[in-house]
């Protein structure tokens, strides 16, 4: 309380009321004031004005004092100029790559196809996009028949070639600096030429290259430097004449870079096949287009969570790859579709392999990355970064697929949902749990946090009874006898030898019986830890053709020996289906948990009302039920 002159009243308040009321106990303290009605004044009216502008400025100095900090930063270009200070530029848009096959008709074909050739493509959706070549494509003979004489492989990225000009000025500033105008370029395919004049293009022919630090830079260095700026767009600038060449006063710097719609067009060309669906056509030309690889690696800016994740260890890796940890931040931070990434040295593998460090990575779209996709972030992202004596290797990750079976009890009364309605709410949640809290390498299922996601998804479900299996899928090599080992990475329920057969299974595929003839087959353990590949009659008798591997309960692996089945054109992947001994699933290494929203068996929902046995509805049918069909 404030007395006579004293000041002796809290600061700490930020709300507009609060800080009123302050104002008022300050002035009761003072003897002119003593019962003086605040409200009823036309004093009132100041205490609001000085109640408005306190509040204002505490908020106003509240919020710049966030921003200075990276960790509270809230807008874009705080955080990035946050990041600056730690050497961290936050990566661009990615443009999406397609690696394809250019075919011509004899006498047809151009000797070379420029720089900046539009590829017309189309998605699945019917969306068209346009691709381009970044470097010129030489057309070489071929040989081969049916009338094709020439054609080249190329790499061609999704957007539209741009070129900006600039007037190097140093009278009017000292060190001038050229933005790019443009929020979604890809600053991976950024040319910076350097030309003497309008009227001498001497220079122009020779790039500038990018330049991350200062090491190694002399006054002759023709280098570049870039760095975001404010709405998201890239800012070019040069080195002082000391370290890094300065352009000279009047020389012309020229800025082509491609403008590009990121992920959007990824998985162009996935389901292409050869002389029957073409995704890619260059203009009206005689050319045919074949994708080699798909369209990979398009991705957005990088976020803000990401820039403030990654710029402390971006400061710490210094462009390097040392550690486990350097290699992450360089491929998350400079490959553009990537949404989780896994790395371990050789000498964690199994059997150790010394000399190598494998990297796994869950690209944004589908499952894994094309063989030219890896090569790419093998020799532009870590070749030159990583230890010379050590050799990078890019695995795909492993998959291990969680089968959810529930049972929800509801009461109809609660809700204005049909059960059917409530079983597809079900259903999409939990495809929404697997998206957001699995799908990442690290990331474990935990199966209370689930079951108590569906209970609170509405107020009529009472409870709900949920089963889960867990699922590895094998593309085995068709025409040859092979081995293969499929982890689980869990232990398989197996309480003691003899316990029932059938906890692992497979799906259906065909083999040749002991007569030679294919049939329809299926995998199933004998409850001892042997597998044997059956086939049941017409008449439902179940028939054994051989054992086939050994199962490992403990350590949740499945041993094939010479397992050869025969082409099924239905399908080429074979699912493995066991029930883990917990109901908690562990990710371990380069292993993804999933829930497979495209496969209809992966989720099952059951309705039941409260105080019925029977559900309401048809289900779907599991993976365990197309097993037991099968005869056991």
């Amino acid at each position: 309380m404030a007395t006579g002159g004293n000041l002796n009243t809290p600061v700490t308040e930020l709300d507009f009321f609060e800080i009123k009321e302050n104002l008022k106990t300050y002035l009761r303290g003072q003897n002119q004031f003593k019962d003086y009605d605040f409200d009823g004044a036309a004093l009132s009216v100041l205490l609001d004005v000085l109640a408005y502008n306190t509040h204002y400025s505490g908020f106003y100095a509240n919020m710049v004092a966030n921003e200075m900090f990276l960790d509270s930063a809230v807008t874009r270009n705080a955080v990035v100029s946050r990041a600056k200070e730690l050497g961290h530029t936050p990566s661009s848009t990615k443009a999406s790559r397609a690696e394809v096959h250019i075919t011509y008709e004899v006498n047809s074909e151009p000797s070379f196809i420029p720089v900046g050739t539009i590829f017309s493509a189309t998605n699945e959706n019917n969306d068209s996009y346009n691709f381009i070549n970044t470097d010129v494509i030489t057309i070489g003979a071929t040989g081969g028949s049916g009338g094709v004489l020439a054609g080249a492989t190329a790499s061609i990225y999704q957007g539209s070639y741009r070129t900006n000009s600039f007037l190097f000025d140093d009278v009017a500033e000292s060190n001038p600096k050229f933005i790019i105008p443009s929020n979604s370029v890809d600053t991976s395919q950024l040319h910076i030429r350097v030309s003497n004049s309008t009227t001498d293009s001497t220079g122009y022919y020779t790039p500038w290259d990018l330049s991350s630090n200062y090491t190694g830079l002399t006054s002759g260095s023709e280098v570049y430097f870039l760095q975001e700026v404010e709405d998201g767009r890239y800012e070019v600038y040069f080195g002082d004449g000391i370290v890094g060449k300065k352009p000279s006063h009047g020389n012309i710097v020229t800025v082509s870079y491609l403008e590009t719609e990121g992920f959007l067009a990824n998985n162009i060309g996935k389901y292409d096949v050869r002389n029957s669906r073409r995704s890619f056509s260059i203009g009206d030309s005689n050319a045919t287009v074949d994708v080699t690889s798909y369209a990979q690696g398009g991705g957005s800016p990088e976020t803000i969570s990401s820039i403030k994740y990654y710029a402390p260890r971006s400061y710490q890796a210094q462009d390097r790859a040392v550690t486990a940890e350097d290699y992450k931040t360089l491929i998350a931070t400079q490959y553009g579709d990537v949404e989780s990434v896994y790395v371990y040295g050789g000498e964690d593998a199994i059997p150790p392999l010394y000399g190598k460090v494998f990297i796994s990575i869950k690209p944004n779209s589908g499952e894994s990355l094309s063989d030219a996709e890896k090569e790419s972030i093998k020799t532009s992202i870590l070749k030159g970064n990583n230890i010379v004596s050590i050799l990078p290797e890019i695995i795909d990750p492993e998959y291990l697929y969680i089968m959810i079976d529930s049972t929800i009890t509801y009461d109809p009364s609660k809700t204005i949902m049909s059960a059917e309605t409530l079983k597809t709410a079900v259903n999409l949640d939990i495809l929404n749990y697997s998206d957001s809290k699995l799908e990442k390498f690290g990331n474990n299922f935990y199966y209370s946090k689930l079951c108590s996601r569906i209970d609170r998804l509405d107020d009529s479900i009472d409870g709900n009874e949920t089963k889960i299996k867990l699922q590895k899928r094998l593309e085995p090599t068709i025409g040859s006898a092979a081995g293969y080992i499929i982890n689980f990475y869990n232990e398989i329920y197996h309480p003691h030898d003899g316990h029932v057969e059938g906890v692992v299974s497979s799906s259906k595929f065909k083999y040749k019986d002991s007569n030679g003839i294919s049939v329809d087959s299926y995998i199933l353990d004998d409850g001892n830890g042997n597998l044997n590949i059956y086939t049941t009659t017409n008449d439902g008798i179940r028939i054994k053709i051989i054992k086939i591997g050994t199962v490992d309960y403990v350590n949740g692996s499945i041993n094939l020996v010479s397992f050869n089945p025969v082409q099924d054109d239905s399908s080429s992947s074979i699912k493995f289906t066991t029930e883990p001994k917990d109901l908690n699933v562990i990710s371990s290494r380069n292993t993804l948990l999933i829930i497979d929203s495209i496969d209809t068996d992966s989720v099952n929902i059951k309705i039941k009302e409260v105080g019925k046995e029977s559900v309401v509805g048809t289900t779907n049918t599991t993976i365990a039920n197309e097993s037991t069909s099968s005869g056991y």
